[in-house]
């Protein structure tokens, strides 16, 4: 990134024309930074066209409207989305299964909550149009297999396919419903079947039949440019360039974007007073602002950061609490936004959640780069990570530490890796993919040791990579290292 040198004349004009009401720019997607007034808001109204409601009758579309109240209470009754109090449990205090690989009982992401309430009613209208059904209670096993198939077989409305990725998430959510609907009681009994073990292993199969199974580009994060995926840090300049071209204002947003990699929606619930512009970060920790409603900061550029402040300085922030970019922009503006400026700067257009692959690129090109050439010392990059980890109190939890199992002679003793069928996996070349045990780890006294999930004792001996990935796992807002891999090319 340039170094800032504060705005010019022609800048400030182009930021007063960016925080003003109308600033009518001319765009080739139909983007204007117009400000939304009360009077469009209560003009703008979501028709059966865009419902696909149009060909249902007055008493189906009601019917429908009954259904999806159904569908709405239980998953209102299922939600954990609130701050986390003393006594409130967790995700991790709601796990499934012996081992806890099951998922968890209720919703706990508002992200997940729209997600899977949207494709649950999705499910529950197919149901009415094919079935006539009167009440939730009515779905059978039959006809979520034929809602399955029918997507398998003929894909989305515009005729394209559905991913593998897509597909499982209608399968997680419909499955949500089935077990939440449980708690309603024998009202619900025959859709609370539809949670069962027999009906995933049926969905399973009808995968394999439509050849719909997960490949290796389906781990991959982006859409496809040639034979790359998203886009690429040199590209995300190209996009911030033309967005300079319009005003500070948005340049700094695609800056944002690609070093500090939030998401969408964690884009336009960034406030002004969440910038911290000492430490050039950007702090995501009000509730349900992130994913999960996991806190953390996200790294941004040194003169991104004086940018904002000059903004701030020269009263564009005129409230603290003010969303930065969301009081004015919409999903639709940023994408639309997107859209034009990657056309200007001739560059595939991937959607909004790529930025996040050239914000990986970046970051661990520079901390390698920069460990290499003595810039930044093991203790240092240590010292960053569990900065990340600090920012509150449920990401670096007390618990039991483990420690991998050994034999008597004090060698590991390790386990054959195996399929959900329960047969041993293999390497291509043959070799059994295996994996170590782990055990709670006990003092001299036979006690659980309890400590820091990371301690700086710990992560000073992690392999450089390893300490890379983390750091860079933690600005995407996950705890896992491996996360980092579908978010590279290669």
């Amino acid at each position: 990134m340039k170094k800032f040198n504060g705005f010019s004349e022609e800048d400030i004009e182009k930021l007063e024309r960016a925080f003003g009401d109308r600033p009518n720019y001319k765009t080739s997607t139909g983007f204007t930074g117009n400000k939304k007034s009360k009077g469009d808001k209560e003009n703008w109204k979501v028709g059966q066209k865009r419902r696909r409601t149009s060909h249902l009758s007055n008493k189906e579309r009601k019917k429908l409207m009954a259904l999806h109240k159904q569908v709405d209470n239980i998953f209102v009754a299922s939600s954990f989305i609130t701050r986390k109090g003393d006594e409130k449990l967790t995700k991790k205090d709601m796990r499934k299964g012996e081992n806890s690989n099951l998922g968890a009982h209720g919703v706990h992401g508002s992200s997940t909550f729209i997600k899977y309430k949207k494709n649950a009613k999705t499910f529950v209208k197919y149901c009415l149009e094919n079935f006539q059904i009167n009440h939730l209670s009515d779905i059978t096993k039959g006809m979520y297999y034929n809602f399955m198939e029918d997507r398998m077989a003929n894909g989305k409305p515009n005729g394209k396919p559905y991913s593998s990725k897509t597909l499982d998430l209608y399968k997680n959510s419909i499955q949500k419903l089935a077990e939440e609907s449980a708690n309603g009681g024998k009202e619900y009994q025959r859709l609370a079947r539809l949670a069962e073990a027999d009906v995933t292993e049926k969905y399973n199969e009808l995968k394999e039949r439509h050849n719909m199974k997960y490949s290796k580009t389906d781990y991959k994060r982006g859409k496809n440019h040639g034979e790359r995926l998203g886009y690429s840090y040199k590209e995300s300049l190209k996009i911030i360039s033309k967005a300079h071209d319009i005003s500070p204002y948005h340049g700094a947003m695609f800056e944002v974007l690609a070093h500090g990699a939030p998401r969408h929606d964690e884009l336009l619930k960034i406030k002004w007073r969440q910038v911290d512009t000492a430490n050039n970060r950007i702090f995501l920790d009000d509730p349900n602002q992130t994913k999960t409603g996991r806190p953390r900061f996200i790294p941004i550029p040194k003169s991104t950061s004086e940018k904002l402040q000059q903004m701030m300085d020269l009263g564009l922030a005129k409230n603290s609490d003010t969303r930065i970019w969301g009081s004015r922009m919409s999903t639709d503006d940023v994408y639309n936004l997107t859209k034009d400026l990657c056309r200007k700067g001739h560059v595939g257009y991937s959607g909004i959640h790529d930025f996040r692959r050239a914000a990986v690129e970046y970051h661990v090109r520079e901390m390698k780069k920069e460990y290499e050439k003595g810039k930044v010392s093991r203790e240092q990059l240590v010292e960053r990570f569990l900065q990340h980890v600090t920012t509150d109190e449920r990401l670096n939890p007390i618990e039991i530490k483990m420690e991998r199992k050994r034999d008597k002679n004090g060698k590991v003793i390790y386990k054959h890796l195996t399929d959900s069928q329960g047969n041993p996996r293999y390497y291509p070349n043959g070799k059994p993919r295996l994996q170590s045990q782990w055990v709670p780890k006990r003092d001299k006294n036979g006690e659980y040791v309890r400590d820091h999930r990371y301690t700086e004792q710990e992560v000073k001996e992690w392999r450089i990579d390893k300490l890379v990935n983390s750091i860079v796992s933690q600005i995407l807002g996950h705890n896992r290292t491996d996360v980092t891999s579908v978010y590279k090319n290669g």
